[in-house]
């Protein structure tokens, strides 16, 4: 997916983003000149060299999550060509490829009931232990109740 700057005629920023990385391109800039691109969410800063065009590109780092849309945004800021300072913005948003998507994980940890599978990970194991104390409590408050009666 490629989405374009909103300025026309003036400096123009693009980003496309490929599954794993964002390609983000500059136009309309100064010529040999180095352009500042900006990506806050990230904290990063890139520079590109314009070509005698006054263009360039670079690639920006997505953080790519399997199955959810990526959504990021780039300012660049250099010299225009007219010789003034210049802005633009691009921002991409597009679901990840499957490429990011690792494959399958099998539970690693099984214990054996009356011919099934029991995970012992996530909420069944919070479960387990839940349980675990309940008895424990239940059988110490036994245990008193029996010490008390033979003491009377």
């Amino acid at each position: 997916m490629r989405l374009t700057g909103p300025t026309v005629g003036v400096p123009t920023s693009t980003m496309t983003f490929d599954g794993t990385q964002a390609k983000y391109c500059v136009a309309g800039y100064a010529p040999d000149r180095v352009v500042t691109i900006n990506d806050a969410a990230d904290r990063l800063q890139v520079t590109v060299r314009t070509h005698i065009s006054g263009a360039g590109c670079t690639e920006l780092p997505a953080h790519a999550v399997c199955g959810h849309a990526v959504r990021q945004s780039a300012v660049a800021t250099g010299v225009g060509a007219d010789g003034n300072p210049a802005t633009s913005r691009a921002t991409v948003s597009e679901r990840a490829a499957p490429a990011t998507c690792p494959p399958a994980a099998s539970p690693t940890h099984h214990a054996s009931t009356a011919g099934g599978r029991v995970s012992l990970s996530g909420a069944g194991l919070v479960l387990l232990v839940v349980a675990g104390v309940a008895l424990l409590g239940i059988a110490a408050l036994g245990t008193l109740a029996l010490r008390r009666r033979r003491s009377q």
